[in-house]
């Protein structure tokens, strides 16, 4: 078992015993899976950081439960299928040493403003997640490093990968599902953890930095 952290976000709209209904399944799903729900809370409904399909606000939900990686890609597809989630971002690590190291690697991308701000931007800046993968202080080989932005290899080696162009970053970035996977390069374990974006205020100073 391992320890995951899923942080999304419901339409303002829906009505409350649907999105109770639907957190409902998500936590039989995890201990019908013989896993373990450890907190599920609602933060109500906040401001986005931007627009994402037609809403300006939405309702935050927190889960921390623990399950095999098989069910994880479970809640994932859940996620995608429903028409109440509108933004969930997951954020992998591979390649470290203890899924402890990969978690706190996990949770220092997830909750590194300038990553949840460059994600607002629709910025594929993919220097800032290698900041916040050495802002963690766990074990990365910079030489074997490796990221990518869904399915598009991103940086190999630690360098931008030969066939990447950013154009295709920019392009992945504008859907409402953001999934970001690093291989850190010094052995086999991993990670997964969501999250989320920051408010607008913040992301006016930092998102629109490259422009």
């Amino acid at each position: 078992m391992r320890v995951y952290e899923e942080l999304f976000i419901v339409k303002p709209d829906a009505p409350e015993e649907e999105v109770d209904a639907f957190i409902g399944q998500i936590k039989d799903l995890i201990t019908n899976g013989k896993g373990t729900v450890d907190k599920a809370d609602k933060w109500g409904t906040r401001k986005l950081a931007y627009r994402v399909q037609k809403y300006n606000e939405g309702i935050y939900v927190l889960l921390q439960f623990s399950s095999s990686p098989e069910l994880v890609k479970e809640i994932e597809r859940r996620m995608r299928v429903t028409d109440l989630v509108i933004k969930f971002i997951t954020v992998r690590i591979e390649g470290g040493r203890d899924a402890g190291e990969c978690r706190r690697v996990a949770y220092a991308i997830a909750h590194s403003p300038l990553v949840k701000t460059a994600i607002a931007g629709e910025d594929p800046n993919w220097g800032r997640i290698v900041a916040a993968v050495g802002k963690a202080g766990e074990a990365a080989d910079r030489d074997t490093l490796a990221i990518w932005l869904g399915d598009i290899l991103v940086a190999k080696d630690g360098e931008v990968a030969p066939d990447y162009r950013e154009a295709q970053g920019a392009a992945y970035m504008k859907q409402p599902e953001i999934a970001i996977t690093v291989d850190v390069g010094v052995g086999k374990e991993a990670a997964t953890i969501w999250a989320c974006d920051l408010t607008k205020d913040y992301i006016a100073i930092n998102a629109d930095y490259r422009s």
